[in-house]
């Protein structure tokens, strides 16, 4: 292996401003999957960004020895931001092959490529580039440490954007696949039991292990104490709870928390959960739900949130309705 590849030293300062931190708790390292059959070209790679950090969080690195090692390692762990990937490993074509598996077979199209050949012309850069989808092409004699930081930085700030991008299109998806769903409800508990799966779903695009529990509860008027309100259906870690007072089953700083959001009507985000009211314009009904959730939402997140609380309301309303009309049939 050239030895111009065992980076020289040059001044950088790889760290970011730690204020510029990640809107919520994500995981806190970017994982970097090192493809190459040289062992020295792994270790010199994790010596030079040792103290990369990007939005604080540093690179988590995993490594593999030929293409076959890699596509297992890609196949389990879906997550990975950045493949650093030599071309001729076991095969002349390994690493092509490995960029095919993930592009085409995993139909993974968000983490970042980047070729690295000591053997430039076994694969000329403009056709590997248009044909394999790869996000740069370096050659191994050219990456000194700043190069390679420079180019991690890219591909990692673009992966970032594009996960991002992703969830969010999954979670417009769920909104609209939930709110279609609610309204088939024909019964308060069936209507809870629906809204936690949906919301489940909607939330878990960008935290996997929220959780989230809804119940009704009947308000008279708004000058009642509110935690002698009882919930009159309940669901998921609340299913116990029906029929109890909102203060029997909760701590005073949840009940506040609920109280609020009842009062303004709108969605009160935490750190660690949020709550809705949907204030139901047809009856004294009122539905509640509460998530608890590893994150903080981002404006965006919080207004796909939204867009979702109103279109349960919306079906929440139609379940009474149909409620009502059953009577009468």
């Amino acid at each position: 292996m050239p030895n111009d590849f065992l980076f020289v030293d040059d001044d950088r300062n790889t760290s970011l401003d730690p204020s510029n931190a990640l809107p919520f708790n994500a995981p806190t390292s970017w994982k970097v999957l090192i493809v190459d059959d040289e062992p020295e070209v792994h270790t010199v790679t994790k010596l030079a960004m040792s103290d990369f950090e990007y939005l604080a969080r540093s690179l988590e690195f995993m490594s593999a020895y030929s293409a076959h090692e890699a596509k297992a390692i890609l196949k389990e762990t879906p997550d990975i931001a950045l493949v650093l990937l030599d071309v001729v490993m076991e095969t002349e074509d390994a690493g092509l092959r490995v960029a095919e598996f993930i592009r085409e077979t995993l139909d993974n199209h968000i983490t970042r490529i980047i070729l690295r050949t000591g053997q430039p012309g076994q694969a000329p850069e403009r056709k590997v580039i248009v044909d394999y989808d790869i996000n740069d092409y370096k050659h191994k004699t050219e990456l000194t440490a700043q190069k390679l930081f420079t180019v991690m930085m890219a591909s990692i700030r673009s992966y970032s954007e594009m996960d991002i991008l992703n969830k969010s299109r999954l979670v417009q998806k769920e909104v609209l696949i939930g709110s279609t769903n609610m309204f088939e409800k024909t019964t308060a508990e069936e209507f809870v039991d629906g809204l936690q799966e949906h919301l489940n779903a909607v939330i878990g695009c960008f935290a996997p292990s929220s959780v989230a529990s809804s119940f009704i509860v009947k308000c008279n008027n708004n000058d009642e104490v509110f935690g002698d309100i009882k919930i009159i259906a309940s669901g998921g870690s609340f299913s116990d709870k029906k029929g109890k007072s909102l203060s029997q089953c909760f701590s005073d700083e949840l009940v506040d928390t609920l109280e609020q959001s009842y009062r303004q009507k709108k969605l009160v985000y935490d750190a660690e959960y949020l709550c809705s009211f949907c204030v139901s314009d047809y009856s004294s009904e009122s539905l509640l739900y509460y998530a608890i959730i590893p994150l903080c939402l981002t404006p965006c997140q919080q207004c796909l949130i939204e867009i979702f609380t109103k279109k349960v309301q919306i079906a929440y309303e139609n379940m009474q309705m149909k409620q009502e009309l059953a009577k009468y049939l």
